[in-house]
């Protein structure tokens, strides 16, 4: 979390992902990318002689091909986690609240900016393992927030509630 001190005297804070996090999730998405070639490999060297079929050797094509499969898939997957974080940042300023959360599909990214007494409501719901939460204006906008935007999106709602005076709301 960067910190400067604003022109009234109040901390500006601008809060973004963990740089180590981020890059731990990078590596994953590189090792699953390196498994995933290697485990095909494995698979046609298994499967290369085409004579004495037995159904283990035929049991462990089919396991190496699924690994590789689910291998390259969660390198994948990871990248985008990652690479979607990576640009995801909010800013707490005297006037308000500046939230840069950047789409997928290469979208441009959109700053959006909420001023403190514009605040209506901070909701939380939790579903499975994830933790949503909205931040809610007087004129009906809603600017969503999860565990795949920020890891720590409590941190974030418990700062812009205290700035705002605004309490969460927890949603069935």
């Amino acid at each position: 979390m960067n910190t400067k001190v604003g022109q009234a005297g109040e901390a500006s804070q601008t809060i973004r992902n963990s740089p180590l996090l981020t890059v731990t999730i990078f590596v994953a998405s590189v090792a699953g990318f390196l498994v995933a070639p290697c485990l095909a490999i494995l698979c046609l060297t298994t499967l290369i002689p085409l004579h004495g079929y037995t159904f283990g050797r035929v049991f462990w094509v089919l396991s190496y091909a699924v690994a590789a499969w689910f291998s390259g898939k969660a390198g994948i997957n990871l990248w985008r986690l990652a690479s979607g974080m990576v640009r995801h940042q909010a800013r707490l300023e005297t006037q308000g609240v500046y939230f840069l959360l950047v789409p997928e599909r290469h979208a441009k990214p959109e700053e959006q900016f909420v001023a403190w007494n514009q605040i209506a409501a901070i909701r939380h719901r939790r579903m499975g393992d994830n933790q949503f939460y909205s931040v809610v204006t007087k004129d009906n906008r809603v600017l969503a927030f999860d565990t795949f935007a920020f890891f720590r999106p409590r941190k974030l709602a418990l700062h812009i509630s205290a700035r705002a005076g605004v309490p969460i709301q927890e949603l069935e």
